[in-house]
């Protein structure tokens, strides 16, 4: 039996996304993972309209709702976090706090249909 990886999961407004559920089912098929999700509370629209605060409220509310369904799913999300604003300074911070054994950047694709996960080895 494989031993469980430690995942952690960058998405922004991915996370609000059923394609988060696809993705990491598909981690999970290839083995067993237990996962942390990391939502950067970045601003959106302009930057300079945009407060700090409601841009840490508004990751808050995605990163409460994406747990929400990601635990309905049936899939192990071991805690969800809100990040600094750039998604890599953000997955830094989160990998030098815990131990992850892989790290996925979900990010929209540019043709808006799916998200497309980046993978990376911790």
């Amino acid at each position: 039996m494989q031993p469980k990886q430690r995942v952690l999961v960058v998405a922004d407004r991915t996370a609000e996304s059923p394609e988060l559920i696809a993705a990491l089912r598909r981690r999970t098929e290839a083995g067993p993972a237990g996962f942390t999700l990391l939502v950067p509370a970045a601003t959106e629209g302009f930057a300079w309209s945009d407060s700090t605060q409601a841009a840490w409220s508004r990751a808050i509310c995605r990163a409460e709702l994406a747990a929400s369904r990601i635990r309905h799913a049936g899939l192990e999300l071991e805690e969800a976090i809100v990040g600094d604003p750039d998604p890599v300074t953000a997955a830094g911070d989160a990998r030098h706090a815990r131990e992850f054994d892989q790290v996925v950047f979900l990010r929209p694709r540019r043709d808006r249909r799916a998200p497309s996960p980046v993978s990376a080895a911790a």
